[in-house]
């Protein structure tokens, strides 16, 4: 339940749930975010989104499976 958010530059690995979760927000920016999770991870989301208005995701990644 915030505003003007921006989330820049992080990584997440192998996050047991959720890996980000935005409730209730407006106006989140996401650039360069790095998500990884093996692929049989149980409710791994990614970005989970909820009553959240004006996001931009730009220059991320989100994996949800195993790199041969």
């Amino acid at each position: 339940m915030s505003s003007n958010l921006v989330l820049s530059g992080v990584k997440i690995q192998n996050s047991p749930m959720f890996h980000v979760k935005f409730d209730g927000c407006q106006g989140v920016l996401i650039d360069k975010l790095s998500i990884s999770s093996p692929k049989l991870s149980p409710n791994t989301d990614g970005i989970h989104l909820g009553n959240t208005r004006g996001v931009g995701i730009y220059n991320s990644m989100i994996s949800n499976g195993k790199k041969n």
